[in-house]
């Protein structure tokens, strides 16, 4: 074998390794796989990132490759981030993305950005503007300075804050005003002290923060801040003009903003500068200046410098005119205009006011129509990326893509594969109308590939239309591995079963009878999206490949079909060597319905319980058996005393102890002679409340037991005299409906839609501006529809910006106790998640549709949890005659809850 050969070698091997714990239960081994593979650096590295995001369950995961992908900043990787920062499904996914496009250097991003900021949803817009301000693109700095004002008149917290920050990092002399202004806001302490860091970034004469010091030296923390940026503008105030040129000619390498300063000085004194570096050795220099200017000389000295371009520095040259949007700049690219130059195209499209008139120019033009085939594929990629920067406005957008749309109908100055590349750029961008539909389809015959690009991910109705009546996409006689795939990936992403029309039968036969292992996969997912009982053979036949990522693929499918039968065949996995395939198999176990599968994850979890992430899975998804059985309690049991013995200090044993206490009580259910209680007085006691509560037969013993504790008090009130404390009594009313709004609402409808969906409860959050710092008790009741009501000071706004801190941080869902805490954080899962408002068309939460009652439940639990708190610590209870109205408003609250969630 030879050197190259033995590399490759230990290269495959090296990220098979990597590939077997992708998907580990274990979080840390997942990270530093992702981010071995990132630190790749090339283009196979970045494509394989995109596609763990797109195939992993772990939600964590997703944002670690968000994070990690920009170490390749390549073209795919934008492309990629930009679709994320896009999509409206998941709020903080697209605020990741945002974050990561701020790190990737790139001009385009930053035009990207621009254009996302000005039509960007509210939520999104703080981490646009704080990714534009990591990339120093000060073009938008007017309608930041705008928006700062507007955004701390309305009090939007998290706007402000990010706008103080990023005209920070833009060096924005005109915000200077307003940042004192803001640091002056004693109400918001943290946004303030962000306008003081940021001024620190900006200012140059110590006199502003001399006139703030009274508003910081009291506290020792906000002061060191204070005296931090003070220092700052201290060292800056000392710097000129030529002390930042000498830093930049002697260092080669400084972080971008340095360049901003210049903005800072006299035109005069930029000017002078600028001549000191008009040689052709410094001239890279020059143009790196020019390109953060902001000046209206600017255009004028491109045109004065321009003398200095030769063909080493042209590109240098022309990136630096790609920065600005000025269509008086178009005057100075006329000298360069070479259709074939991908940064001449850049620079003229970026700085023209209205593209597509210049689009249409370029494509008509003789120079487009005469170069060659491979030149013409080289412009379209080049318009490609032009206009995905340009997606946010849509307007621009979808009237460039209308002109490039005619031009391609009419068949004008097209090579062929050039039209091809056509047809694919408009699939890549998600551009179809009617007649560009029947145009792609009608060229299927010698431009099949991409046309079946075109098709992936729109307009599939109509391609199973058109495709069911032409055979060769149905009976495919000379198709490649990449048509059967992209013909696959067409019918997984359409609405349209093709398991049930004859007419794709063929196709499908040969797919299953293909033996490539890409193909295998794309077949896979088409099996999982439609479950198709027949093919159930096939996935146990394909779960012997030897390939993982097939591996994977058949236990997602047979996941799927949610058939316990398949339980052992899936639980062969469970022992497989990549952490990935046994952490899916579990996954795939526990979602199975019977006790089948429940024993074999069981024996697993009993000899596996110390390995990192099982515990806590299977603690989280578990589903006790739905018959009679004591060998789940009994077996948890035992673990839990063997870890005591052995390891008392085991991260998850606090955990594993409540799982066993709750698998215990779900086993006494079972049995009557533990369950129903033969004592006369207590018999007695559940016949009345189930009167007056029909639900109290389907409470949970510890439920039951609370309620009883509570209502001995009313049955032998002899007992209880003036003399004795009744406060057991409220916390014993308290601790029940805690217990069942936990076990109804919360184990049977908020756990399990927090676990599978939570980004939309996090896209609520954003929405209610429940995010930010400091949220403000006025626009969350508009938010939230409750005027009619609560009032500011009764809606509990502080404790909903708790539970959205826990939602946000994903901490609910592995600490569910800490986060819904008592009756008044129930409350407001029911106020936010179970009714509808400004953020949700259709609640979250299915419980019973009843606006009022739902309200006035949520009410009446705040009321509770008052009247609880003080009982709990200091305050006593003797009277009776207390302790009975307390009683009438918990069986009222005990009333609505069996309206609502026991509907």
């Amino acid at each position: 074998m030879s050197a190259i050969a033995k590399t490759q070698s230990k290269k495959l091997d090296y990220l098979s390794e990597l590939r077997s714990k992708y998907h580990s239960l274990d979080t840390e081994e997942r990270f530093k796989s992702i981010n071995h593979l990132a630190l790749e650096k090339n283009s196979d590295s970045t494509r394989e990132l995109i596609h763990i995001f797109n195939e992993c369950g772990w939600r964590e995961t997703k944002f670690q490759i968000l994070k990690s992908i920009v170490a390749n900043p390549d073209l795919r990787c934008l492309e990629f981030l930009c679709a994320q920062a896009q999509q409206t499904e998941d709020i903080p996914l697209a605020e990741a993305a945002l974050q990561a496009l701020g790190e990737t250097k790139s001009i385009w991003a930053a035009r990207f950005l621009s254009e996302f900021y000005k039509f960007a949803p509210e939520t999104l817009k703080p981490a646009c503007v704080l990714a534009l301000g990591k990339l120093s693109d000060r073009r938008l700095l007017p309608e930041f300075l705008q928006d700062l004002d507007r955004a701390f008149k309305l009090q939007q917290t998290l706007l402000v804050k990010n706008l103080v920050l990023a005209l920070g990092e833009l060096k924005a002399q005109a915000a200077i005003p307003m940042l004192v202004t803001i640091a002056k806001n004693k109400n918001f302490r943290d946004v303030a002290l962000s306008a003081v860091v940021s001024l620190g970034k900006i200012a140059k004469n110590t006199k502003v923060f001399n006139e703030l010091e009274s508003y910081f030296k009291n506290d020792s923390f906000e002061y060191q801040i204070f005296n931090a940026a003070k220092s700052q503008c201290q060292f800056r105030s000392d710097w000129k003009l030529e002390d930042y040129l000498n830093k930049i000619i002697t260092q080669g390498t400084f972080h971008p903003a340095l360049l901003l300063e210049f903005n800072s000085f006299p035109v005069a004194d930029v000017k002078a500068a600028l001549d000191m570096l008009a040689e052709d050795e410094l001239s890279p220099m020059l143009f790196q200046i020019l390109a953060k200017i902001e000046f209206p000389e600017v255009v004028a000295w491109y045109k004065e410098y321009s003398h200095l371009v030769n063909e080493k520095n042209q590109e240098e040259f022309l990136l630096s005119v790609s920065a600005h949007a000025k269509t008086d700049l178009l005057q100075v690219l006329e000298k360069y205009a070479d259709i074939k130059n991908k940064y001449f195209i850049k620079a003229h499209l970026l700085n023209s006011a209205n593209p597509e008139p210049e689009l249409k120019k370029f494509i008509l033009s003789d120079d487009f129509k005469n170069v060659s085939e491979t030149e013409q594929i080289q412009i379209l990629n080049d318009f490609y990326y032009y206009l995905l920067a340009y997606k946010p406005n849509e307007k621009l957008f979808n009237q460039c893509l209308k002109t490039l749309e005619a031009f391609t109908v009419e068949g004008k100055n097209l090579k062929p594969k050039a039209l091809g590349r056509m047809i694919r750029l408009f699939g890549q961008l998600g551009y179809s109308s009617p007649k560009l539909n029947q145009f792609v389809f009608s060229k299927h015959t010698d431009q099949r590939k991409s046309c079946l690009v075109y098709f992936e991910s729109q307009a599939q109705s109509y391609f199973w239309s058109e495709a069911t009546q032409a055979p060769v996409f149905t009976k495919n006689p000379d198709f490649e591995e990449d048509d059967i795939n992209a013909v696959l990936k067409i019918l997984i992403n359409g609405k349209e079963n093709p398991f049930t029309e004859n007419k794709w039968a063929d196709f499908l036969k040969a797919a299953a009878q293909d033996k490539s292992e890409s193909t295998q996969i794309w077949f896979l997912k088409l099996i999982a999206q439609f479950k198709p009982v027949a093919y159930k053979e096939y996935l146990l036949k394909l779960a012997k490949s030897p390939n993982y990522i097939v591996q994977f693929h058949v236990i997602v499918a047979l996941k799927n079909f949610g058939d316990e039968t398949l339980s052992d065949q899936i639980a062969v996995f469970l022992n497989s060597k990549s952490k990935s395939i046994s952490g899916r198999a579990l996954d795939a176990m526990l979602s199975l319905p019977g006790n089948r599968a429940k024993r074999l994850v069981f024996e697993y979890f009993a000899e596996n319980y110390n390995t990192p992430g099982v515990a806590e899975k299977i603690v989280r998804s578990f589903k006790p058996p739905e018959n009679d059985t004591d060998y789940f309690a009994v077996s948890a049991a035992k673990i839990v005393e063997q870890l005591e013995q052995r390891e008392p200090d085991f991260h998850a044993l606090p955990m594993l102890r409540e799982f066993k206490d709750q698998l215990a009580l779900h086993q006494k259910s079972f049995s009557k002679a533990k369950t129903v209680p033969t004592d006369a007085d207590i018999l007695a006691i559940d016949h009345e409340i189930e009167k007056l509560v029909p639900s109290y037969k389907h409470f949970d013993e510890a439920s039951k037991a609370a309620l009883r504790s509570a209502e001995v008090t009313f049955k032998h009130p002899e007992l209880f005299d003036a003399f004795v404390d009744k406060s057991s009594v409220v916390l014993g009313y308290s601790k029940a409906i805690d217990i069942v709004l936990e076990k109804q609402l919360g184990r049977k409808i908020l756990f399990p839609k927090l676990e599978s969906k939570l980004n939309e409860f996090q896209n609520v959050v954003h929405s209610l501006t429940l995010n930010e710092d400091y949220p403000q008790g006025e626009k969350v009741l508009k938010l939230l529809q409750l005027e009619k009501h609560f009032s500011v000071q009764s809606l509990p706004v502080h404790k909903m910006g708790l539970v959205a801190q826990g939602i946000m941080n994903s901490k609910i869902i592995n600490e569910h106790f800490k986060i819904l805490d008592g009756l008044r954080a129930w409350s407001v899962m029911l106020l936010v998640f179970a009714r509808k408002s400004s953020a949700l068309t259709k609640p979250l939460l299915s419980v019973i549709d009843d606006e009022p009652s739902v309200v006035l439940l949520a009410k009446k639990l705040m009321w509770l949890q008052d009247v609880r708190n003080p009982i709990a610590h200091r305050q006593t209870v003797v009277e009776h005659k207390d302790v009975e109205q307390i009683r009438e408003e918990v069986f009222q609250i005990l009333k609505l809850m069996h309206k609502i969630l026991f509907y």
